[in-house]
């Protein structure tokens, strides 16, 4: 009212309430409230209420904060992650394969020669691993003997799968004889530990390089106590001679060789795996794997009558193996989130297939060193009930299963050799890092009694209940629903576009809005009712337009680079009498038309009003910027580089003084609408790029999710791999969750790139397939295979040449590193991938004589050869006083082509005729 005083205090003297132009400024100080309400609306109700015109571009907590391996924390949960691997050690100080020694004499000041210091070269980690498969870490074998009409359990060691004398049988080899070398007539040494024997045997073998024989040594245990070791030993050593004597499927040389082939190709499979997350000037050595020091328990249980003693019994070793080995546990986003853990520590590394890992757990200290009884007690007597409860809690004493543990020892074994055997306080384990402790089942010797008499149970139903409970226990491990999606307040829909015309809030009295006049009203009345209309329609639009930009506020910050506006209108052709209001709309025309037309003069005039041309490059730039910012990226340099490129290309084109005005400023236009573009590409590739910064390979699979299929099979997994649509090669093992299936996907993508890899198999119906392994061995691992079939054998060789060509062409584009791929962005390069250059360009640009041989033209074909379709020719020719200088012009043309010719924006298509077109 104030500021009403002052504007027209000499004009306008009656500012009471009842006076019209109160009432208006009310109505539009109302209109204006209540569209300030809507703009402070909270921010997930905004963006839910603008999905009518398109979902908002945000980039999700799970894409934007996660990295790629940066610390060997980030690198132990990578391989934490695969399926293989139960637990993994990552040292940084490495040494290099080859030695190398610091020379001050000689410049650089390295020297092969061994001096006083050896060189550490940064970037070199060394990685042990632990299988998930417990037997692969182990070289100890249990079987069973019959001697004299009983049977004895025996645990026989051979050498590690990593071993020199293991070496032939990675790859597969046909064993001919296996025979025991004795020393002198004594074919098992007894050693100095109780029941232990040493032995030689020698394997004749056939292999890729023929015929050969290695020499192996094998330690013998017998588990079991002996009631007459005198009499029994020489007839127990005798049948274990006849077993590790015997090859064929099943014996133990079969055993080995098997378990030594599954080893290797595990450590390849997961070093394969290793080096898809290798950062820049880093490099794992070969990997190793942690071998076990079995622990054995001895105790005497005093029991009840009122339980399944094997069942009791495989629960306890099972608590005593968990408390030896902690299992890994993977957790859901939502469990985390319960237990008060934030973005900042959820999503702290890479993000992994099966879950998330709690650093509580994973992240504190390696294997102990030492094992303390009484904690072996503790786990013993909290399984004194079937309620499981504790020692602390009161309990009736009559009701115990367990009642008392005594003579409880603990020993370790090595190799089959024991270490340290019965200690009665706390057992010192032998190098951690190196052999990590597991439970022993066949060394163990529980004894139950109940009434002072020892009780019988059935060790072999102990035996296979045991490795079924870890299986149970193991399923647990794995979330449901591993899923990284932080869940994002979703909003209300509000009408946040809806309008509602001021007008419609005046008194009839005025005559405009929904009421609108009697039909009696006068000519004059009408006239100063419609007049009015036109004075209230700026505001109208004004506000409308208010509406409007809130209602496409998702097209607004969007990274779309085919967004064609930034500011938004809304046109009010449902204003009573607008018709008679817009001059863009002739009198007696369709006014139905009119309205239905999205491209009406009216709506037009609107956009043209509020955006020109040159205002929308400049703010929809303006807006890409704000993006990137939020990303941590600006491309400042690449526009001035950009625009720099444009004044060239100016200046090359000689244009006269007077269309020099409209040269700039249509090449300023170009300039702009080309960073727009190059903006909203790198805006999509932000968050990879800037998660994997250090990355040095590209791999497919986590920049095309459409090459990669995962579909469920009963409770398993299987993958597909699908190339332009077409299925190439799928499993032929099924996965126990997505991200196994996801993992053995990548390997397939690595291998299938590689003729070396493939083979051919008959299928049922004299037709063939083509299959990918894990090495070229004829026992070497089938890692996947194709889903078609061919009737000849040539046929499905060729099918697997193309396969193999087409795999090595993805692997080939995806080969570019984040920091490439951050090149290209940062200076316009639009190929972001790498190609492998096959045909020299010379082959598609034709140089041909113009009438005379000093008189050239060019042009480009489709195929090389000159052949195909004919693409591009100069506008004119190339004359000079010789061939040869007449030939150089036109190569210094068909190079300027190729420089602007990768660009579509140096493109002009102009009409020659209707329907046709030319470039």
């Amino acid at each position: 009212m104030e500021l009403i005083r002052q504007l027209a205090r000499e004009t306008w003297t009656d500012h009471h309430v009842h006076d019209p132009g109160i009432t208006l400024l009310e109505a539009f100080i109302y209109a204006m409230t209540e569209l300030g309400f809507r703009i402070q609306l909270d921010m997930p109700d905004l963006l839910r209420s603008g999905e009518a015109h398109g979902s908002a571009d945000l980039v999700p907590a799970h894409r934007a904060l996660p990295c790629g391996p940066v610390t060997s924390r980030d690198l132990r949960h990578l391989l934490l992650d695969h399926p293989l691997v139960s637990d993994a050690r990552i040292t940084t100080e490495a040494n290099s394969d080859v030695p190398f020694y610091e020379d001050e004499t000689v410049d650089p000041p390295f020297t092969y020669a061994p001096g006083t210091r050896r060189v550490r070269p940064s970037g070199l980690f060394e990685v042990m691993i632990e299988f998930e498969e417990r037997i692969w870490n182990s070289n100890t074998y249990t079987l069973q003997v019959d001697a004299g009409g009983q049977l004895y359990s025996l645990d026989m060691a051979l050498p590690h799968w990593d071993e020199d004398q293991a070496a032939p049988f990675r790859t597969g080899a046909t064993i001919n004889t296996v025979s025991m070398q004795p020393d002198g007539t004594v074919a098992w040494r007894p050693l100095e530990e109780s029941q232990t024997y040493f032995g030689e045997l020698q394997v004749d073998y056939t292999d890729a390089d023929g015929s050969a024989a290695i020499v192996l040594w094998v330690l013998l245990n017998i588990t079991g106590t002996l009631a007459q070791p005198a009499l029994v030993t020489p007839v127990i050593l005798d049948a274990a001679r006849s077993v590790v004597e015997t090859i064929g499927a099943g014996s133990l040389i079969a055993r080995f060789e098997q378990r030594v082939q599954a080893a290797y190709g595990a450590v390849q499979e997961v070093q394969r795996y290793l080096e898809t997350w290798r950062n820049l000037c880093e490099a794992p050595i070969p990997i190793s794997v942690a071998r076990v020091q079995e622990i054995a328990i001895r105790a005497h249980i005093e029991v009840t009558s009122s339980h399944d003693l094997e069942h009791m019994l495989a629960d306890i070793f099972l608590a005593i193996d968990h408390m030896l080995s902690p299992p890994l546990r993977f957790y859901s986003l939502a469990e985390l989130r319960d237990r008060g853990k934030d973005t900042e520590h959820l999503f702290n590394g890479p993000l992994l297939q099966h879950g998330f890992l709690d650093e509580a757990e994973v992240g504190g200290p390696a294997n102990p060193s030492e094992i303390y009884l009484s904690d072996i007690l503790r786990l013993i007597m909290l399984r004194r009930s079937p309620a499981g409860t504790d020692l602390i809690t009161q309990e009736n004493p009559t009701g115990r299963d367990i009642v008392a543990v005594t003579n409880l020892t603990v020993s370790n074994y090595v190799n089959n050799r024991p270490i340290t055997v019965d200690a009665k306080d706390c057992l010192h384990l032998v190098e951690v890092e190196r052999y990590r402790p597991r439970l022993s089942l066949a060394k163990s010797r529980i004894i139950l009694v109940r009434n002072g008499a020892e009780v019988n149970y059935d060790t072999s139903r102990v035996a296979n209940l045991f490795p079924e409970m870890q299986e149970q226990a193991r399923t647990i491990t794995l979330p449901q629903n591993p899923s990284p999606i932080w869940p994002v307040p979703r909003g209300e829909a509000l009408p946040v576009e809806d309008y509602y015309p001021i007008q419609n809030d005046l008194p009839p009295l005025y005559g405009v809005g929904e009421t609108g006049l009697a039909p009696s009203a006068s000519r004059e009345r009408r006239a100063t009712a419609l007049q009015l209309q036109g004075y209230l329609l700026l505001f109208e639009q004004f506000l409308a337009d208010i509406t409007a930009q809130l209602g496409h506020i998702n097209r607004f910050f969007t990274a779309n680079p085919e967004a064609q506006a930034t500011y938004f209108t809304r046109a009010l052709l449902d204003l009573p009498e607008v018709h008679k209001l817009l001059r863009s709309f002739p009198s007696g025309g369709d006014w139905q038309a009119f309205v239905s037309d999205p491209q009406n003069p009216y709506r037009r005039a609107l956009q043209e009003g509020v955006e020109s041309r040159d205002h929308f490059l400049d703010r929809r730039n303006r807006m890409l910027d704000h993006l990137l910012a939020r990303q941590g990226e600006e491309t400042v340099a690449w526009a001035q580089e950009l625009h720099r490129w444009a004044q060239t290309q100016l200046a090359e084109a000689n244009l006269q003084a007077m269309e020099l005005p409209a040269g700039m400023e249509a090449r300023r236009r170009a300039a702009n609408a080309h960073l727009i573009r190059s903006k909203a590409a790198f805006l999509l590739d932000a968050p990879e790029l800037n998660a994997n910064r250090m990355q040095a390979f590209g791999n497919p699979l986590r920049r095309r999710n459409e090459l990669l299929r995962i579909e469920p099979s009963g409770s398993d997994y299987n993958w597909t791999l699908t190339l332009d649509g077409q299925a190439l090669l799928r499993s032929v093992t099924a996965y126990a969750t997505p991200g196994a299936a996801t993992i053995a996907a990548e390997e397939a993508m690595i291998l299938a790139a590689q003729n070396t890899f493939y083979d051919r198999v008959p299928v049922p119906g004299g037709e063939h397939r083509y299959r990918v392994k894990d090495g070229p061995e004829a026992t070497a691992r089938v890692v996947g295979e194709s889903l078609q079939t061919w009737l000849t054998e040539p046929a499905a060789q060729s099918a697997l040449a193309a396969a193999a060509a087409r795999f090595a062409a993805i692997r080939l584009e995806a080969s570019l590193t984040p920091m490439e791929q951050r090149i290209a962005h940062l200076t316009g390069i639009r190929r972001r991938v790498r190609q492998r250059l096959l045909v020299p360009g010379d082959a598609f640009f034709e140089i041909f004589d113009n009438g005379v041989s000093t008189e050239k033209s060019w042009r480009l074909w489709e195929f090389p050869g000159y052949s195909g379709r004919e693409l591009l020719s100069s506008v004119s020719s190339f004359t000079a006083p010789t061939e040869e200088e007449a030939i150089m012009l036109a190569g210094q043309s068909i190079r300027q082509v190729m420089r602007y010719g990768m660009d579509v924006w140096h493109y002009q298509v102009s009409p020659v005729a209707p329907d046709l077109h030319t470039f």
